[in-house]
C-alpha cells in the first residue's frame, strides 16, 4: 500500500534518483494522503486548529494518549486549511530519518529553499540553525507558514530535542506557527 502511494506522488514511470530529503518528502506526503484519505469527522477539533492559525500565539501543543487521533487531527487540518499558507507536515517515526532531530531541521530548511539537494545533509548544524531561520523570514515574508510535527515522543533523545534549540518562539517570525502533537509526559 505504501508503495502505490508514493507511485501516487511520483508517478509510476519516475525513473530518477531521490535525494534523501526527496525519498523522505515522498513518504511524508503518501503518509498524510493516506492519513487524510482515511479521517472524518473532528470537525470542532480542526476549528480549533484553525483558530490557532489566526491567532497571535506561535507554538501550540496536542497532547493526547495513544491512539485517540492526533495524527489524524493534524492531518486533517493540514488538508483543511485553505488561506494562503505554507503548511509543512512532519509526521515522526514513519522512518529512520524522521526520528533525527537533526535530520527534522534540515527536511524544513530544504521545504523552505525548494531544495531537495543531498548537500544540505552536510551543513554543519549551528550554521543549518541560523540559515533555517533565515528562510523562515524569507519564505515568510509574503505568507503564512505553518509547520505541524508529529509525534514529538517519537524522535530520539538529545538536548537539541528537549531544548527545541530551533526553534525560539522569541526569534520566529510573526508569520509562522509551530503545531507539535505528542503522548501526555
Amino acid at each position: 500500500k505504501l508503495i502505490a502511494l508514493i507511485e501516487a506522488e511520483l508517478g509510476s514511470d519516475y525513473e530518477g534518483e531521490l535525494s534523501q530529503i526527496g525519498n523522505e518528502r515522498a513518504l511524508q506526503n503518501a503518509v498524510l494522503a493516506d492519513i487524510q484519505q482515511n479521517t472524518f469527522g473532528r470537525q470542532n477539533e480542526i476549528n480549533d486548529l484553525v483558530s490557532f492559525a489566526h491567532s497571535d500565539k506561535s507554538e501550540l501543543l496536542v497532547s493526547a494518549t495513544s491512539g485517540l487521533g492526533k495524527s489524524s487531527l493534524l492531518a486533517s487540518f493540514c488538508g483543511a486549511y485553505d488561506e494562503n499558507a505554507l503548511i509543512i507536515p512532519f509526521f515522526a517515526g514513519i522512518s529512520a530519518k524522521s526520528t533525527d532531530f537533526h535530520f527534522l531541521a534540515r527536511y524544513l530548511y530544504a521545504t523552505l529553499t525548494k531544495n531537495d539537494d543531498d548537500s544540505i545533509l552536510e551543513i554543519p548544524y549551528g550554521d543549518l540553525k541560523k540559515r533555517l531561520l533565515g528562510a523562515l523570514f524569507d519564505a515568510s515574508s509574503d505568507k503564512q507558514i505553518i509547520i505541524v510535527i508529529d509525534a514529538l515522543d517519537q524522535f530520539a533523545p538529545s538536548k537539541e530535542l528537549y531544548a527545541l534549540d530551533f526553534i525560539n518562539e522569541q526569534l520566529l517570525p510573526e508569520n509562522v506557527k509551530i503545531i507539535y502533537s505528542a503522548l501526555p509526559d
